[in-house]
């Protein structure tokens, strides 16, 4: 199985350092929009409550309006 996000809004955004050439959060936020840890979390619930009969291979999950 495999549950591939979009930007998920995590603490990893508060350790990036915009000083090496690394995008700072606030940037990020404003120009793409997130997802949170629920909605990867209600994914992995939702997959791991399918009956035994049903296989989830992949999930992707993108916000409203994420550029590809």
């Amino acid at each position: 199985q495999s549950i591939s996000p979009g930007v998920v809004d995590t603490e990893i955004f508060e350790v990036i350092d915009p000083v090496n050439g690394k995008v700072s959060k606030e940037q990020l936020l404003r120009n793409n929009p997130f997802l949170n840890s629920k909605d990867i979390s209600d994914a992995v619930l939702y997959t791991l409550g399918t009956p035994p009969h049903v296989q989830v291979h992949e999930i992707i999950i993108r916000p409203v309006g994420e550029k590809f």
